[in-house]
């Protein structure tokens, strides 16, 4: 299991920490919302 940083103010998971934690392994991206924030899914994606 790999973790990503999270975004200062709405502590989702931050779009820009992912690409480079992704390898040949990876299965999936595990998204959470967190309150009201809304995961960056258009970035993410």
């Amino acid at each position: 299991m790999v973790f990503a940083d999270i975004e200062r103010y709405t502590l989702c998971i931050d779009p820009k920490d992912i690409s480079h934690r992704i390898s040949k392994d990876t299965k999936a991206i595990v998204t959470v919302y967190y309150n009201i924030y809304p995961a960056p899914m258009d970035e993410i994606l």
